[in-house]
């Protein structure tokens, strides 16, 4: 007795999950088996450190919202990049922190290709295409791309997903299979709402796009889509409203500018390398990247994305199941199409017209990410085209030619570069070094030549494989066979993507930190890196990345206890960049003095003329620690202090171009109220104790009435008690804490409450109560529909049709 077709499909459904999670490994040897981490772009810099006091925090008890080790402090739970507003982050406090933040993206990845096989089934394709066309999405170069890129892994995890329930809503005819599918449309929407990145907003408009261009009854599926996506934001409101409530203070605030929105907008070059991988060189390592030498984006790399890579098979087998589908299969493709153009950025004029019609574009970045909705699409047409392609009953005379002249082209080639590789490697490296660019001119060549022998080699896969399939004994081969290498070859394109260090060295002290008095909670001694071109290009990427870890790179030192400034955020305050930019002008030690940065990380010729005393074991690629030992401390009560100076005024006193003293016992104060600058007393340092970085408390002795101020940054959200009293806290030289004391003894507290955490938690639990009453409504409604009745059993099968 054969399976019913339910069951059927459920041992599909295990089966193809339980293949992406092989895949998933495979891709992902090192990271899962072999102890190593990725090493490159914000992984090292952002991620970790950020996963990292997560998951110490947790441990601790409580949920971080402040995260004092970073900057002058900044408003950890208001982004939700880092995490804090989003259940799955929360598992790195269960294991190493470090494997937990290499997990965690991974099981978006797993998500991802989960999405797709659904995606795919509920377009029509088959198990089999289904699996070929989520894994292909999941190894695909573009998403191999995105883990060393920071939280955008997150809300691309949930997209296929969202792309699924969508196409569900769309489908649906009755009102109670809307409601049905409205509520999976919420819970997905909830889950990318809360996972954080405001990339995530493609999501939605992917969604929306599907649900137009496919609903069987258009306004009911919108409006159902409107209510759905309502009650989404609502389960997800604690990861909105925070970046919200909080934005008029980041460097969001009023959006970008077309060209800064529009910085790492995917190069027309790079199309070719949706099929000849490596096409510019590798994107993860600048000595072997060629697209250095043609992209010109404000100083930063030549691409977003290492790789954009996604293979003949699956661009072939898209083309097939748009160009021979029709209907929503085609309108999916032209779709597809689109969301490219939008990714080439400011290469077209495509990009500022979209900017122009949907506002929340000017406040995001990167137009390369808009290439991950087209691979979504592309992915799920792909499963449905294997079908097609390798049906027997079909004759593709004409693609399989093509297919044969395109690898016959690309091995001709790759031929030819090798037999010119000496003279073309000396002209790329001449023109590397008249760019004042490192380049390993042939290093590049081999990646970008045998990457051509790999297209080739693929695309005679594709020729090959619709007469395999017609072929009356080799036929059944055909389907596992194709599928098996176009997914063996991608996999074997993300090893080459990877550029992992072991967690082992990671989790070790950098170097030059090593020697530094460990440092205490209370204390967070703040440390200054000034170490830019700290390695030369052309060496490897796993020796560059071992070398940045050891200089403490952006914000590897807040992992073992020090306050990094300036440090990097993700999304940090205006406030904060403007004095950053400002302090520029003046002298290193001037800067030192009046932030408390107690060491100097700094190349050694510069730390000689500056009279401090050297930390560090020794010069590591020239870099030194000294220490300032002279400095204004860190919460002390000033005497001397002058009401409104406009912010441009304050920073010209603090930093200006020339040699001046420093006042380290005055300090000016935003808004209005009197002037005192006649007293003689130098500052008067407060004690501090910090039970957690959400609360301060300092103990003061005041001479005379002053202001006890603390050189942490103010931002919305932080309050003052005086004795226990409630105090106003006022904004002191810029971004700086004060609060107004009268002379003697006094306790100063500070306290830190995310704007818009509580009650965007609270308006979460209610949607997620909506959500469950509803489900459970539905689930009655159906029962009952079934003839179940209060006090009978209910019923085991429905009645047939």
């Amino acid at each position: 007795m054969g399976d019913s077709p339910l069951g059927a499909g459920r041992r599909a459904l295990r089966f193809g999950l339980l293949g992406l999670l092989a895949v998933l490994a495979l891709a992902y040897l090192r990271v899962l088996f072999g102890g190593e981490t990725f090493a490159v772009r914000d992984h090292l810099t952002w991620t970790l450190p950020s996963r990292a006091f997560l998951a110490e925090s947790l441990r601790q008890g409580h949920l971080p919202e402040w995260w004092d080790h970073l900057r002058l402090g900044d408003r950890f739970a208001a982004d939700p990049n880092n995490g804090v507003t989003y259940p799955p982050a929360w598992a790195v406090a269960l294991v190493d922190p470090l494997l937990g933040a290499d997990l965690l993206l991974l099981l978006h990845l797993f998500l991802a290709g989960v999405g797709g096989l659904l995606f795919a089934r509920r377009l029509g394709a088959s198990p089999l295409g289904a699996f070929f066309g989520g894994a292909a999405l999941m190894t695909s170069g573009y998403m191999t791309s995105m883990p060393v890129n920071g939280s955008i892994l997150m809300a691309l995890g949930w997209m296929p997903l969202l792309a699924w329930a969508a196409l569900g809503l769309a489908q649906a005819e009755e009102r109670h299979a809307y409601v049905r599918q409205g509520l999976i449309f919420s819970a997905v929407f909830a889950g990318s709402v809360a996972s954080g990145n405001p990339a995530g907003v493609n999501n939605a408009l992917l969604a929306g796009a599907i649900v137009l261009l496919g609903a069987r009854r258009r306004l009911p599926a919108l409006a159902a889509l409107a209510a759905a996506g309502l009650l989404g934001a609502l389960m997800g409101a604690a990861s909105v409203l925070p970046p919200l409530l909080t934005l008029p203070d980041s460097a969001r605030a009023g959006g970008f500018s077309l060209a800064a929105s529009g910085a790492w907008s995917m190069h027309p070059l790079r199309l070719i390398e949706l099929f000849w991988p490596d096409f510019l060189g590798h994107g993860l390592r600048p000595e072997c990247n060629l697209a250095n030498l043609w992209v010109d984006s404000g100083g930063l790399e030549g691409s977003w994305a290492a790789s954009v890579y996604v293979g003949l098979p699956v661009l072939v087998c898209a083309a097939v199941a748009a160009g021979s589908g029709g209907g929503i299969l085609r309108r999916l493709g032209l779709l597809s199409l689109f969301f490219l153009l939008l990714a080439l950025g400011t290469h077209t004029p495509v990009y500022g017209a979209y900017r122009a019609l949907f506002r929340f574009e000017q406040v995001l970045r990167y137009p390369e990410k808009h290439l991950a909705t087209a691979l979504v699409l592309w992915s799920a047409l792909a499963a449905v085209g294997f079908d097609r392609l390798l049906d027997p009953a079909v004759r593709w005379r004409r693609l399989s030619l093509a297919s044969a002249g395109l690898a016959m082209l690309l091995a001709a080639l790759a031929c030819v570069g090798y037999a010119v590789r000496g003279p073309l490697g000396e002209a790329l490296f001449r023109a590397a070094l008249a760019q004042d660019r490192g380049l390993d001119a042939q290093a590049a060549l081999a990646y970008v030549l045998e990457g051509g022998l790999v297209a080739a080699a693929v695309a005679l896969l594709v020729a090959l494989t619709p007469w395999l399939a017609q072929h009356p004994r080799l036929g059944r081969f055909a389907r596992p066979g194709f599928a098996g290498l176009a997914l063996a070859q991608l996999v074997a394109h993300d090893w080459s993507t990877q550029v992992l260090l072991a967690r082992e060295l990671v989790r070790k002290t950098p170097a030059l930190l090593a020697r530094l008095p460990a440092p205490t909670r209370q204390e967070i001694p703040r440390l200054l890196r000034r170490a830019e071109g700290s390695t030369p290009i052309t060496v490897p990427g796993e020796v560059r990345a071992l070398y940045l870890h050891q200089l403490a790179k952006d914000n590897g030192a807040t992992r073992f206890g020090f306050g990094q400034v300036p440090g990097y955020a993700i999304a940090g305050t205006k406030r904060f960049d403007t004095l950053a930019a400002a302090s520029g002008r003046a002298n290193l030690e001037r800067v030192m003095d009046l932030l408390d940065i107690r060491y100097l990380l700094i190349e050694g010729a510069q730390a000689a003329g500056m009279g401090m005393p050297l930390r560090s074991l020794g010069p590591l690629t020239g870099h030194v620690v000294v220490e300032n030992e002279v400095r204004r401390p860190r919460a002390f009560v000033a005497y001397r202090y002058q009401h409104g100076l406009s912010d441009e005024q304050v920073l010209a006193r603090l930093f200006p171009s020339g040699p001046s003293a420093v006042d380290l016992g005055a300090i000016a104060l935003s808004g209005p109220g009197e002037r005192h600058t006649s007293a003689t007393e130098a500052p008067t340092p407060c004690d501090i104790e910090r039970p957690v970085p959400e609360h301060v408390i300092l103990h003061c002795q005041a001479a005379r009435p002053g202001y006890a101020v603390l050189l942490d940054e103010w931002t919305r959200g932080w309050s003052a008690t005086v004795d226990g009293a409630a105090a106003p806290l006022e904004r002191a030289d810029v971004v700086l804490r004060a609060v107004a004391i009268p002379a003697g003894a006094h306790r100063v507290e500070m306290f830190y409450r995310t704007p818009g955490l509580r009650l965007g938690a609270a308006l979460a639990l209610g949607g997620w109560l909506i959500f469950l009453g509803l489900w459970a409504a539905l689930a009655g409604f159906k029962l009952f529909a079934l003839g179940w009745r209060p006090g009978s059993r209910p019923p085991m099968h429905a009645p047939p049709s």
